[in-house]
């Protein structure tokens, strides 16, 4: 498990991406506070729990079914009422994520320890990837607009975390193919 935990560590990028998040719900609370999508957000995290489990089953089966989900979120997103939530409105923002964890910076300071749900969309295929962890650090930032830098852990959910693997290894593929096209000019080779 180290050398898994090294792998998703080693592909980090540094990008900005659609995010929001929100404090994980307790388990068993907030009722009181629970709004008409509440149903919908619970049925929405057990059904990535069995596409999860498929996908360590049947890779590709999980992998159809992830991607049926992610159609389902973004005509559910197309719905009156939905694009409007500003709790889960995903803000471009300047982030340092991994496969195991996120770093951005925030308006807010949070607590250590405190559990949070977070979703991305990953670029430019608009993949949405929605996952809770914990918050490992809340430390000053040099970005007088966002005074605080947070660090958050994954939990483990083997599929939305191969999803983002999966986008940094392109990313850093795109920019070094960027960087050799510029250091070799934009002309072609001589024939």
């Amino acid at each position: 498990m180290s050398s898994e935990r090294e792998r998703r560590e080693y592909y980090r990028i540094d990008d900005v991406l659609p995010l929001w998040h929100t404090p994980v719900p307790e388990p068993g609370g907030g009722a009181a506070d629970a709004g008409p999508q509440d149903p919908l957000a619970q049925l929405d995290s057990e059904l990535n729990d069995a596409i999860n489990h498929v996908f360590q089953a049947d890779p590709a089966a999980g992998q159809a079914l992830g991607l049926l989900n992610r159609k389902l979120d973004l005509l559910a997103a197309l719905l009156p009422g939905r694009a409007g939530d500003g709790e889960r409105r995903h803000v471009p923002t300047a982030v340092n994520v991994s496969g195991s964890g996120i770093a951005f910076d925030s308006c807010e300071p949070l607590p250590v320890g405190a559990r949070r749900r977070l979703g991305l969309l990953l670029q430019p295929s608009q993949v949405a990837v929605e996952l809770d962890g914990t918050v490992q650090e809340s430390e000053a930032s040099d970005n007088p607009a966002m005074p605080y830098r947070i660090r958050v852990a994954f939990d483990d959910d083997e599929f939305s975390q191969e999803q983002i693997i999966r986008y940094v290894v392109q990313r850093q593929a795109m920019r070094r193919a960027e960087e050799v096209a510029a250091e070799g000019g934009d002309s072609p080779p001589d024939s």
